[in-house]
């Protein structure tokens, strides 16, 4: 006989389960947590097992964006659902409702129409009827969360438009819109924490109308807690006609006693006396100038009337159109305009001591600092043989030429083109007059590219340079083509002609999901198209909306697009319209 003697030994298995687990050494099921042995020959195995319920946790979770993320898993979500995640033994599971500015919804008026979820997720409609709208263009700073705003009546009452916190939304352009009868308003854009927009600002233009601007407040939120014009003062509408002349619109480096010029209004030039004296003509027609702090700070109004010459001359019928700056009495009740302040100016003519509106605001500043070197810009009043913002121009001739507003001894000129969202393209060409010919040979202008231009001036030849100045769109076309950029098309109403609206936002766009709104189509208009080009004139989408009343409200998927300007292309009817959209990831 032959003994084999084994040695005993011990082997420890430790397991956690879901409500049950199967030991593989004996076969059992075990659904309960405990220690459990088996004796296998001379070993002795032993099981330290933790068995769990399981159980199912649910969220309920509503969104205001375009996406979520569920941080349970790290999954982004661009569609409402039911989604599920298996945790250990919890099943989580998230039903969510994903809210989408800019889409439609219903906000259960029947007297509005062309409901959206404005940003921050209100369902907002339009009242039905409404043919007097305005924009509420809103940059907000790095904590969109402490910016709201409203538009309430003149001397007070329930907000009939509000807006905000941007929760989320933060350095990004917001778009939003009030419909209003005419009559007078005031805005209040306030800050939670008191500490203003810090690099954020916002503008109001007249809906329909992109170059109509009611308040201009841009990149101008050092605020405390609340913006809003000084004395309680309003915006009124309708908005008028009267305006400086555009040599003297957004410009920022005014000094004392200098004149700043309206454009003539006939109706006031009509009620001047030919070769009368001062004692003949009236004393109650002209033209009244606004200049006021967006942000409180100062407000004031100055009647200009044919009767007193301010300084000017010759006399004429025009010689009311022009105020010198700061030519009155520094009082607490007539202060003079502030040094480095960013003001708007604004003009209503009168005739016979009845106002007409005031018209559209222009940005205005007296600084005497940067008067000594001022910046410049491409010419940009329409009527002048040398307009040379936003228009189409061949490139490689010696008659191709654009212009920029000279400036008392400057010597040297730089114009700079670049592509606007993009950083690979920077020509500069330095000339020593206000003229640049466009025709070089090293990185010529391509058709079909529309480039930002912007203009700096020296003093000294060249060796420094004043700032730059604001920049102008010209976009190169094939040679024999020139001009300037097709206006926007309107439609016909009831009420004449009404400008075709659209809104696209938000602009620039990270590469998610642009909404956009058209209003005032044709009523015989049933859809429309849409087609997004990039500035090589390549065509990246192509799809169609439906028409509702006149009115669309969609998104567009910018998903897997690079940086860049693109042109978007929108076809209703017989109207024709490129709105500009700017992708920066």
């Amino acid at each position: 006989m032959e003994l084999t003697i084994l040695e005993s030994g011990t082997n420890t298995t430790t397991a956690s389960a879901c409500d049950s687990y199967t030991w593989s050494v004996n076969g059992q099921t075990y659904t309960m947590s405990g220690t459990y042995t088996e004796t296998t020959g001379c070993s002795t195995e032993i099981l330290v097992l933790t068995i769990d319920a399981s159980s199912t946790n649910t969220t309920d979770f509503s969104f205001c964006g375009s996406s979520y993320n569920w941080p349970i898993n790290g999954e982004v979500y661009t569609e409402s659902g039911t989604y599920t995640h298996l945790n250990g033994c919890v099943t989580e599971v998230l039903v969510l409702t994903l809210t989408v500015p800019g889409t439609p919804c219903d906000d259960g008026d029947e007297n509005t129409t062309g409901d959206t979820w404005s940003q921050n997720c209100t369902c907002v409609g339009q009242p039905v009827g409404c043919d007097q709208y305005v924009n509420l263009v809103i940059s907000t700073d790095a904590n969109g969360a402490q910016t709201t705003w409203e538009i309430v009546p003149e001397g007070g009452g329930a907000a009939l438009c509000e807006g905000g916190p941007y929760t989320g939304i933060n350095n990004q352009v917001i778009g939003e819109q009030c419909c209003l009868a005419d009559g007078c308003y005031a805005l209040r854009v306030y800050d939670s924490a008191g500490d203003g927009m810090s690099t954020g600002g916002y503008m109001v233009k007249l809906g329909g109308s992109d170059d109509v601007r009611i308040i201009d407040n841009a990149a101008n939120g050092q605020f405390t807690d609340e913006s809003s014009i000084a004395g309680g003062q309003s915006f009124c509408l309708p908005v008028g006609e009267d305006r400086v002349i555009f040599a003297h619109c957004d410009r920022e480096f005014w000094v004392a006693n200098q004149y700043v010029v309206a454009t003539a209004n006939a109706a006031v030039s009509a009620t001047w006396v030919p070769g009368g004296s001062n004692a003949v003509q009236p004393s109650n027609s002209g033209y009244e100038f606004w200049i006021f702090d967006p942000n409180g700070t100062y407000s004031y109004r100055k009647f200009r009337s044919h009767n007193v010459s301010d300084g000017f001359s010759p006399a004429s019928a025009t010689r009311a159109c022009h105020m010198k700056i700061n030519n009155w009495y520094n009082t607490p009740t007539t202060p003079l305009i502030p040094q480095g302040v960013l003001m708007n100016i604004r003009i209503r003519g009168r005739v016979a001591g009845v106002n007409f509106p005031f018209g559209p605001a222009c940005r205005f500043k007296v600084d005497a600092l940067l008067a000594q070197c001022p910046p410049t810009t491409l010419v940009n009043t329409p009527t002048m043989p040398e307009f040379s913002c936003g228009v189409l121009k061949p490139f490689g001739t010696n008659t191709s030429k654009i212009y920029a507003w000279s400036r008392p001894g400057a010597n040297r000129y730089q114009f700079e083109f670049t592509i606007p969202g993009e950083g690979d393209f920077v020509k500069v060409v330095t000339r020593n007059n206000n003229v640049c010919i466009l025709n070089w040979t090293d990185m010529p202008l391509i058709p079909g590219i529309t480039y930002d231009v912007r203009v700096r001036v020296s003093m000294d030849q060249g060796a420094t340079w004043c700032p730059w100045g604001t920049s102008c769109l010209v976009t190169i076309t094939g040679a024999g083509s020139s001009g300037l950029v097709t206006q926007p098309t309107t439609a016909t109403g009831s009420l004449g002609a009404i400008p075709v609206e659209v809104t696209a936002w938000p602009n620039p766009n990270s590469g998610d999901r642009l909404a956009l709104s058209v209003w005032n189509l044709e009523a015989s208009v049933e859809k429309i198209g849409l087609e997004l080009y990039d500035l090589t004139g390549k065509r990246v989408l192509s799809t169609t909306a439906q028409v509702q009343a006149g009115l669309v409200t969609t998104g567009i998927e910018l998903e897997g697009m690079g940086s860049g300007v693109y042109l978007l292309r929108i076809t209703a009817g017989d109207l024709v319209r490129t709105e500009r959209i700017v992708i920066q990831r």
